[in-house]
């Protein structure tokens, strides 16, 4: 299949809109409608198949949206969880202005600013500035693309930012930042590959690394077996000047090693793991990853060198 070397914009409500080729296929959905309390990306296709990488409110963990960004907790309130029928005391990020730039390279990217407010209350902690950048193209990685998430947090009151605990504490705890919910359908064939080249949830979870990928069987019509399946997955890569750089990385896997959580993958470049930050009031945190989905299995080669190419910069 050809791949495209351009990205358009294609709004489809005032709180919604597709990253589509010129063909017209639609290779991801933003949303940030008032409704859900993270904006995230759902669907997430790569450009060579058709099938979601992405799985969007499962019925384990309605909060999980396919593709996102969240605090866990400020201020000891809870920013994760998104129960639309218990606001109190639960907080959400809210997006109040939004733009989107044709780069005019074949790219484009959306700017947002988001508030992030404790709902009954309406107190406002932190604003951030949010940049989306959308690119055709990656070298060397099959069906690959990008997603360049960079976003500026600046404290309004004086903000202690946290989590649940990690080991020893919680076996299951450490989880925030950059979030990824995979497709079920991946937890069969799954493979879980990070920078340091160690495979498997058990090896990659809680470990410090540049970047972190999920691949695994799609559902796809017209070719593969239950044997030798379609396969495509995510990778998430952390760009090197960001805070605790190499991050921990959380990795649950749906069907293999001692970290099973019920049916369900999901994955996480998660900054405050094993220590919590503050940020006084005035104070700004800036943060940058970037997201490639991607066809076929997960390439150590391939996926280090696309890091590589964004240590290097992007505008």
């Amino acid at each position: 299949m050809e791949l495209t070397r351009k990205l358009q914009w294609q709004p489809t409500s005032s709180f919604s809109g597709d990253v589509v080729r010129p063909d017209g296929k639609v290779l991801a959905s933003y949303y940030w409608g008032a409704d859900s309390r993270q904006p995230y990306l759902h669907p997430v296709r790569s450009q060579s198949t058709n099938h979601s990488l992405t799985l969007n409110a499962p019925f384990d963990h309605s909060w999980h949206k396919g593709l996102w960004w969240s605090w866990k907790l400020i201020n000891g309130v809870v920013f994760w969880e998104d129960r639309l029928s218990d606001h109190e005391g639960e907080g959400g990020s809210f997006v109040v202005d939004h733009s989107v730039v044709d780069r005019g390279d074949g790219c484009f990217e959306v700017n947002q600013t988001l508030e992030m407010r404790i709902v009954n209350t309406d107190e406002l902690l932190l604003t951030e500035t949010r940049r989306l950048v959308f690119r055709p193209h990656v070298v060397g990685v099959p069906g690959g693309w990008i997603i360049d998430w960079d976003m500026t947090t600046t404290a309004v009151v004086d903000c202690e930012l946290g989590c649940s605990p990690f080991y020893p504490e919680e076996s299951w705890g450490g989880y925030m930042g950059m979030s990824y919910r995979p497709a079920r359908c991946l937890g069969w064939h799954e493979f879980i590959l990070n920078s340091e080249n160690q495979t498997g949830a058990d090896a990659c979870h809680g470990q410090a690394a540049r970047w972190i990928a999920y691949s695994g069987a799609i559902d796809e019509l017209g070719y593969g077996d239950g044997e030798n399946p379609p396969l495509a997955g995510m990778a998430l890569l952390s760009h090197p000047e960001n805070l605790r750089h190499p991050e921990p990385m959380y990795a649950t896997a749906m069907q293999h090693g001692d970290r099973q959580f019920g049916d369900m993958s999901i994955f996480h470049i998660s900054p405050l793991m094993r220590e919590g930050f503050n940020l006084k009031a005035g104070e700004q945190l800036h943060l940058r990853y970037r997201v490639i989905p991607f066809s076929g299995i997960a390439r150590h080669d391939a996926l280090d060198n696309a890091w590589h190419e964004y240590r290097k910069g992007w505008r």
